[in-house]
């Protein structure tokens, strides 16, 4: 509905979240510990508002991994049609499939015991893999075919064919704001890092600015490739049908096979580095709450002497993102 105008709303989005960003920044300058999003409720309202929020943040983080774990397996049954079958025109996870995904959880828990540096090591390799998938769509999407007169014909409604409102409504609707949310993880490991005055701030304001540069890029990128026939209906309704997403079917579209099969992994890979690293950021909560008083800490061991990835926190963690993932492992086996 928001059609070219969408460009607005993605470098709105940042703008809106570097304001958030700076306090962030501000605060783990100021208190570089691990799962400051924890702490600093603490720090400033008390144990009530910290216990709250802390509880809600720490099931959401736990809850993400097995949820990131089910989209990379489902998104790996296009090359792996074992992983899933159909049950009352449904896809749901085999036998195999649920084994694949609590291995993979198995083998997220695995890499963060080895602390921090091997995590980044694995974490690193991962984002630069999608960001030069992102910057390749980008160029080959204006390199094959690119319309300027997607963004301002008046066949398609012009550059904001429904007004102004659909901009700003994109902004939580469409999950734009929520994009820009991977700042935080700057600060939940803002204790772990050698000069937090610096690489904090550079962390969480940079990963704005970056992200919102390939975003806006992205979404010229693709607003230009689109094959004209497919807005003859208009930009509100505009549909795809390809598994992996429109970037895979412009591809396909566009003749670029090759990059469609890079999409098809790259599927793959995104969510399962989500969890990845959302598995390392869960211990580091549940290690705030103990340090706040919010959980007890394991009787008889010196939790905070073991870092914010002590067996406690592993092993809470470990528990919680396992049973998180029973509902859907049993649906799955329907």
């Amino acid at each position: 509905m928001v059609g070219p105008a969408s460009l607005i709303s993605w470098a709105l989005g940042a703008v809106m979240m570097i304001f958030v960003a700076l306090n962030y920044a501000e605060l783990g300058v100021m208190f570089p510990v691990a799962g400051g999003v924890i702490r600093f409720p603490h720090f400033s309202f008390g144990s009530f508002a910290s216990f709250t929020s802390g509880w809600i943040t720490w099931l959401s983080v736990a809850a993400t991994v097995p949820i990131e774990v089910m989209a990379a397996v489902q998104y790996a049954s296009s090359y792996l049609p074992w992983l899933m079958h159909t049950v009352d025109d449904v896809a749901v996870l085999t036998g195999p499939g649920i084994a694949v995904s609590i291995a993979l959880m198995l083998v997220f828990s695995v890499i963060n015991i080895y602390g921090v540096s091997l995590f980044a090591r694995f974490n690193n390799i991962l984002v630069w893999w999608k960001l030069a998938v992102i910057l390749l769509v980008i160029v080959v999407f204006f390199a094959l075919s690119f319309n300027p007169g997607h963004f301002t014909s008046q066949q398609f409604g012009g550059f904001a064919p429904n007004g102004v409102a659909p901009i700003l409504a994109a902004l939580p609707a469409a999950g734009i704001v929520f994009s820009y949310l991977g700042f935080r993880q700057g600060v939940e490991f803002a204790g772990e890092t050698t000069n937090p005055q610096k690489n904090v701030p550079f962390a969480v304001i940079g990963s704005i600015l970056v992200t919102g540069l390939i975003y806006v890029g992205l979404q010229a990128a693709f607003i230009g490739a689109l094959p004209t026939d497919l807005l003859t209906d208009g930009w509100s309704n505009l549909a795809f049908t390809n598994d992996a997403g429109p970037l895979a079917e412009i591809s396909l579209l566009l003749g670029a096979v090759w990059l469609a099969v890079i999409l098809y992994g790259d599927a793959i890979i995104s969510p399962a580095d989500t969890g990845l690293i959302y598995t390392a950021l869960a211990p580091r909560l549940s290690y705030s709450q103990a340090k706040v008083g919010n959980r007890p800490a394991r009787p008889g061991q010196a939790e905070q002497e073991r870092g914010p990835l002590g067996l406690p926190a592993r092993r809470l963690h470990r528990l919680v993102h396992h049973v998180l993932a029973v509902p859907v492992l049993g649906e799955a086996r329907r």
